[in-house]
């Protein structure tokens, strides 16, 4: 985990080194019992950031935790 590319999930915006622990876990079993979570992954266009006003366009850079917040709301349909 690092500052610029902070792991996050259903419940945190952030996780720490035990939560990431528990994540590598899973992910390591998940091929094993059948499971694809290690094959997903999130796209975003950017015509989908700006819609959404996820991105600050005076310093061109993405508002992480209103990505994060979208993600999560799309990853509990």
């Amino acid at each position: 985990m690092t500052e610029t590319h902070p792991m996050f999930g259903e419940d945190k915006l952030n996780y720490d080194n035990h939560d990431i622990s528990l994540l590598r876990k899973d992910l390591d079993e998940a091929p094993a019992s059948g499971n694809n979570i290690h094959e997903l992954a999130c796209s975003i266009r950017g015509d989908c950031l700006v819609k959404n006003n996820l991105n600050d366009s005076e310093t061109r850079t993405i508002e992480q935790n209103k990505l994060k917040h979208a993600e999560q709301k799309v990853a509990t349909r």
